[in-house]
């Protein structure tokens, strides 16, 4: 009955991108049940199924004990409820699902499940549209890579990272995969992942992070390693991403392209990851500050292809150029990044795309 029950759930209620989702079994004194719920942002999507409540069931809520999310769920009197909800307790949901409770209540029995504890989907799959170990265009500039994977869905979850290569003719599949546990409330520490997990010695690309639990929080620091010289590190703090932040269109702002050599201002590169299996053709405008078009170019990007290149390799013309802005129309969804890293101190900074209209 049980495992039925969680087939339907999952068929009545898909998976949204980028959301936290729970499978929670319910037990009581005389019946049972399977739930579903899915966190996105403030609302949270539900479908609950029983058996054995004589009558139905009545109410739904999720509760800590002290702050209760009223579900409104109407069961029609047939033990079956879907709908979604907004809370201002979404994201404290999320941030503890085992110290909340799934309560169906018909007024007299009531079935009761932890969201913790109750089998969590694949609810995670993000992305680091860039990841490096390998020497810069500077001469005192080696870049690496750390990563942090910390787990907050109540059960032990096994991570695994996919690495495509920035390859000019694109990935039919990952250059290199592997499976990482990470324990209830950890924070795995991967540090220069890209030498120490995978085993290159230099290499740049993107990086695929699923997990079989939902609540997994992922990021980066991509920094230039000066340790040799006693001068530390510079970084840029590269934040995973879901496929709702793989734009059709965007902005990339805050760019200025000064020549290396000049040893002042910055240089300014444009970096894209795409995601999917097809190529996707995307069109690249430079913009001066003052609204002037500075001219576009359209690339053809291979499916899973990972590529940085400086700005003026995309705009010769603009080489040397002084502070302007980047948009993008593509073919299809894609991730699509700037960099500008100091001409004097080689500090970088990582500037996603924002969305247009």
């Amino acid at each position: 009955m049980k495992r039925f029950i969680a087939c339907a759930a999952l068929l009545l209620l898909p998976v949204a991108v980028g959301a936290q989702t729970y499978n929670v079994n319910l037990d009581g004194d005389t019946g049972t049940g399977f739930a579903t719920i899915i966190i996105q942002g403030s609302d949270i999507n539900y479908t609950i199924i029983t058996s054995g409540l004589d009558p139905a069931p009545s109410s739904a809520e999720i509760t800590d004990g002290s702050d209760t999310v009223d579900l409104e769920a109407n069961f029609g009197g047939i033990g079956t409820a879907s709908g979604s909800v907004s809370s201002g307790f979404a994201g404290d949901i999320a941030a503890n699902p085992s110290l909340w409770t799934l309560n169906v209540s018909n007024g007299t029995d009531t079935l009761s499940g932890i969201l913790g504890t109750g089998g969590g989907t694949a609810a995670t799959e993000v992305y680091f549209p860039i990841s490096a170990s390998n020497r810069g265009a500077g001469v005192q500039t080696f870049f690496r890579t750390d990563a942090r994977i910390i787990n907050r869905s109540g059960e032990e979850a096994t991570v695994t990272l996919d690495f495509y290569r920035n390859d000019d003719g694109g990935n039919t599949e990952p250059d290199a995969s592997e499976d990482v546990s990470v324990a209830v409330n950890e924070q795995l520490v991967l540090g220069d992942f890209l030498v120490n997990l995978f085993g290159f010695s230099s290499a740049q690309g993107a990086v695929k992070i699923s997990s079989d639990q939902g609540n997994i929080i992922v990021a980066s620091r991509v920094y230039n390693d000066k340790t040799s010289l006693d001068e530390g590190t510079l970084g840029l703090f590269v934040d995973a991403v879901g496929l709702d932040q793989a734009y059709r269109a965007g902005v990339v702002s805050f760019l200025q392209n000064r020549e290396r050599t000049s040893e002042e201002g910055l240089r300014g590169a444009i970096g894209w990851f795409n995601p999917n299996s097809g190529s996707v053709t995307v069109t690249l405008h430079g913009w001066d500050t003052d609204g002037t078009h500075l001219g576009s170019e359209t690339v053809t990007v291979s499916g899973l292809e990972q590529k940085q290149q400086f700005i003026q390799d995309i705009w010769p013309a603009l080489a040397d150029y002084g502070e302007m802005y980047v948009t993008y129309q593509a073919s299809d969804d894609i991730f699509l990044y700037g960099t500008i890293t100091d001409n004097v101190s080689g500090d970088g900074t990582y500037i996603p795309a924002t969305q247009s209209p």
